[in-house]
């Protein structure tokens, strides 16, 4: 037993010793992290990984888009220790670490965390660890329960330090090529909202006497479909998707699928898949959403909606870029041309 605790204790300062010393020599230098707008980076050890992989699918990373198929909105990357000491240049890192079943290496690099920023806590969060505009998560517990307790009371802190991190480099993203001002004009003139368009999206089919805007962009095929309607076709999921279907039935020539209704948030949200009808000559289809927005002293509300056709491909960093494209728009309401 000495033998096992004196060769136990050598691996534990062997570990500390070289763990500390490449992290100091990691800390000399920063750059900017690389945007990952899909993939969230967790590091543990190979024995905690066993035990944690269904308790974060499950209960972090449980939001679903439906493309048909369903595509969790962040995927986890499993990666070990080693990887986590080669300074990962990743946007959203997480660390966890149970200390039973104990594993050196990982209890080695969980302490000097902890150390960083003198912290008890059994979660926290540390900004531009190794490289700026980087979120490292950390969480150290006990064991497996103590983790998914707590986890359950955290989840949505954790999950808006990574939507505040993707959408600070969505706007990057999304703008890179610049705005159009002409576009974005003629949008304010017609439903008199703000509204920045990017600079690649074209015009496919314009109604005034329907005042509906359709736009679009090429491969990988994105739409953006706007139109004002009256609020009392919106109060409540039934209602407002049935009036969804006779609109895209009669402008985008497409049928819909319900996937989910959020009617708690401002704006409200709807969520499906689109395709086009068994009679289209080029079947074409994918997930979609409405963000269904009110203005108050109207009654009428701005039906904002983001369509993506990328077929056998991920498409949740393109429906990402259209929820953020549409997020930002301020709708006054009213009919200008009223």
């Amino acid at each position: 037993m000495a033998l096992t605790l004196r060769h136990h204790y050598y691996l534990y300062v062997k570990n500390a010793l070289k763990i500390l010393i490449l992290v100091f020599l990691f800390s000399c230098s920063k750059r900017v992290a690389s945007v990952d707008f899909e993939y969230v980076y967790i590091y543990t050890s190979l024995e905690d990984k066993a035990l944690l992989e269904n308790v974060i699918s499950e209960v972090l990373f449980n939001d679903i888009y439906y493309t048909p198929e369903a595509e969790s909105r962040y995927q986890p990357i499993w990666k070990t220790h080693q990887d986590f000491l080669n300074k990962p240049n990743h946007s959203k890192l997480m660390f966890i670490s149970l200390s039973e079943p104990l594993d050196t290496t990982i209890d080695v690099i969980s302490n000097h965390l902890s150390q960083t920023i003198s912290s008890k806590k059994n979660i926290f969060l540390i900004e531009d660890y190794f490289n700026n505009e980087q979120e490292l998560i950390f969480l150290n517990y006990k064991d497996i329960n103590a983790l998914n307790n707590d986890l359950l009371y955290h989840r949505d802190w954790i999950l808006s330090i990574f939507d505040y991190n993707e959408k600070s480099n969505m706007e990057k993203v999304a703008y890179r090529a610049g705005t159009d001002d002409n576009l974005s004009s003629k949008i304010n003139e017609i439903f008199n909202v703000k509204m920045r368009v990017p600079i690649d999206y074209q015009i496919i089919k314009y109604d005034t006497l329907s005042n509906y805007i359709w736009l679009g962009r090429g491969f990988p095929y994105r739409w953006i479909f706007l139109f004002e309607d009256l609020e009392d076709y919106y109060i409540n999921p039934g209602l407002a998707w049935s009036r969804l279907e006779d609109k895209f039935n009669d402008i985008l020539d497409v049928e819909i699928f319900d996937y989910g209704a959020g009617f708690k948030n401002d704006p409200i949200k709807l969520k499906g898949v689109y395709g086009t009808k068994l009679t289209s000559e080029n079947a074409t289809g994918g997930p979609f959403f409405s963000n269904i927005i009110t203005s108050d002293g109207t009654d009428k509300v701005l039906v904002a909606s983001g369509f993506v056709n990328f077929p056998g491909k991920s498409k949740v960093f393109h429906i990402k870029e259209l929820e953020y494209i549409l997020s930002n728009i301020k709708y006054k309401g009213g009919y200008q041309n009223e």
